[in-house]
């Protein structure tokens, strides 16, 4: 990346608004949050530098999604419309205590 920075995209794999319902005749979403990442990746690749973004799967509270990130730890981690959903912040937290540095 830019400056040496190695940075990770993460979001889940699909997603539904609590009490959202996929219509009838569709069994998953056409594209997920992880494709539109990536498309979005490889559309702004020139301005990455040598290292684009790593897009992972990431659902707050999954330890196995936490143990399969690119890097096991991290020293910087910015969010964006993260606090909306007030039933998962004991998992947000939970995951951000386990992937952040002890420093």
């Amino acid at each position: 990346g830019l400056l040496g920075a190695h940075a990770t995209l993460t979001d889940q794999a699909s997603f539904l608004y609590p009490g959202e319902e996929l219509p009838t005749n569709v069994s998953q979403p056409s594209r997920t949050l992880l494709d539109l990442a990536r498309e979005n990746v490889a559309r702004n690749e020139g301005a990455f530098g040598a290292a684009p973004p790593v897009v992972a799967r990431l659902l707050w509270g999954d330890e196995e999604d936490e143990r399969s990130l690119p890097h096991p730890e991290y020293d910087v981690i910015c969010g964006g419309d993260i606090l909306g959903f007030t039933a998962a912040h004991g998992d947000l937290l939970r995951t951000l205590r386990r992937v952040s540095l002890d420093s």
